[in-house]
């Protein structure tokens, strides 16, 4: 009878062993499941977009002019993010300074591509079919919005919600003194 016991013991004991080295969940950048613990962090270099445009072209951060950047990650699931969309295309139209990207995760992309066909606003679609770019900002959520210095690719601010056009050019005005 002392022999399971003692069998299961040595395997608890290794098994602390072998994981006493490696990360906590939080530390460890391949983690499945990220939260805003692991979320890129404001005043940090934002991580490379890996998704295409409605061409299926990769987009490139090289051709950014404007002088920050808006990404916002929806689904055309998301009724949030769908409400989000006339308020981003204000935003694109109005602020030249400010470059709207709307990048699509966890979605159909079928449905994405078509959800975005049909919306009567001028702004860059992105669609990120493979989750790589979704992984690497930790979206656990949806809307996303990271406001980034489009020269550095600085993070300036991260929140989670619908954009509201007031308080991003509240937070553009505060950007801009920093």
């Amino acid at each position: 009878m002392t022999r399971p016991w003692s069998l299961v013991a040595l395997c608890l004991s290794v098994a602390h062993i072998v994981n006493a080295e490696k990360p906590r969940w939080y530390e460890h950048p391949a983690f499945w499941f990220r939260s805003v613990l692991s979320a890129p962090r404001d005043g940090v270099r934002a991580p490379r977009i890996m998704a295409v445009d409605e061409t299926g072209a990769p987009f490139n951060a090289r051709n950014l002019k404007e002088e920050f950047v808006l990404v916002s990650f929806w689904a055309s699931w998301c009724p949030p993010c769908r409400a989000e969309m006339p308020v981003l295309a204000t935003i694109a139209a109005n602020s030249p300074h400010v470059k709207v990207l709307a990048v699509n995760v966890r979605d159909d992309s079928a449905a994405a591509r078509k959800f975005a066909a049909n919306q009567k606003v001028e702004l860059s679609f992105l669609f990120d079919d493979g989750g790589k770019t979704a992984g690497d900002y930790a979206i656990s959520s949806l809307p996303v919005n990271y406001l980034l210095r489009a020269e550095t690719l600085e993070i300036l601010e991260r929140w989670t919600g619908p954009v509201n056009a007031g308080e991003l050019e509240k937070r553009l005005g505060k950007s801009q003194r920093k």
